[in-house]
């Protein structure tokens, strides 16, 4: 894996590089508290540009522990995605999801022996 994540604490271009990828004012504020109260954790991913990755890990109804790569922004997703898989394998943490939005992203994660899990619906009702 050429990638090595750092984990970093909250910062404005960690907040500007994750609002580059869709993330809302409101989106950004909760994990500004997350990682400051140590419920979620911001990555630092070296590159040209740096990339940011917020993860947090959940616990299902059961009792196991799932990662769950919350937001990314930045390049060379396959070696992250790799990366953060191996983090989590290494953690004894069982599983690991992300909810992701584009085609593409999709295409790559499941190159990485990830597969769909559930469907997302969703109605507006503003009119837009």
């Amino acid at each position: 894996m050429a990638v090595h994540p750092s984990q970093v604490t909250w910062s404005p271009e960690a907040a500007a590089s994750l609002a580059a990828a869709r993330a809302t004012p409101a989106d950004l504020e909760a994990y500004r508290r997350d990682v400051e109260r140590d419920l979620a954790h911001l990555w630092r991913v070296p590159g040209e540009p740096v990339s940011y990755v917020l993860t947090r890990v959940e616990q299902d109804s059961a009792g196991s522990l799932e990662m769950v790569i919350v937001a990314g922004a930045g390049q060379n997703a396959p070696d992250t995605i790799e990366w953060f898989t191996d983090l989590a394998r290494r953690n004894g943490i069982p599983s690991i999801r992300a909810h992701i939005n584009r085609p593409g992203l999709t295409r790559i994660f499941e190159r990485q022996g990830y597969t769909l899990d559930e469907w997302i619906m969703r109605a507006r009702t503003d009119g837009q």
